[in-house]
């Protein structure tokens, strides 16, 4: 028992510290991790401060989303699925335009701003879960093609909504 504890803290001692890099290695510049590459936990004392910047931001973005669906029903009946629609291909473009602006920006900033917009307020504002209920209902009350089509837009129109920004912000940070 004992050696397989010794093993263990040296596997996770060559894990955590890697050997050192030789001298040419360190002289070559590090690239810039791509844009949607993971961005830094936050240090062990701000933790706190992340979870207090998730939860605000969580109740403005779901404030924002409960404004959206009640604007939407007040311009025309368009609620439930469409407003669902809007606010994941719109979240999913804001989303985009953060993660571009975010790749140019001093690292404590960066995580303060993910973690109260990017994690808090365009998690809480797109819905996946709603997504999920609309669908599966169009789906139940006979209306498949409706929800096909549906389901479609919110994929495509996420993802293509989510690059788009991402590109823009890069171009203009270039």
């Amino acid at each position: 028992m004992d050696t397989r504890r010794r093993g263990c803290q040296r596997k996770l001692t060559k894990t955590i510290f890697p050997p050192p890099r030789s001298a040419a290695a360190r002289a070559a510049p590090i690239p810039k991790p791509f844009p949607l590459a993971p961005l830094r936990e936050p240090a062990y004392g701000a933790v706190m401060n992340g979870f207090l910047l998730v939860a605000l931001g969580g109740a403005v973005g779901a404030s924002l989303r409960y404004g959206t669906g009640l604007a939407m029903a007040a311009q025309g009946g368009l609620s439930g699925a469409w407003a669902t629609l809007f606010v994941n291909v719109s979240g999913s473009f804001a989303l985009g335009v953060l993660m571009g602006w975010l790749t140019s920006r001093d690292p404590a900033l960066e995580n303060a701003l993910w973690l109260f917009v990017g994690v808090g307020l365009l998690g809480a504002f797109t819905t996946f879960s709603a997504f999920s209920r609309d669908t599966v209902h169009m789906f139940m009350t006979g209306e498949v093609i409706k929800g096909m089509i549906y389901a479609g837009l919110n994929m495509i129109g996420a993802l293509a909504a989510f690059t788009i920004g991402l590109l823009i912000l890069k171009r203009v940070l270039a």
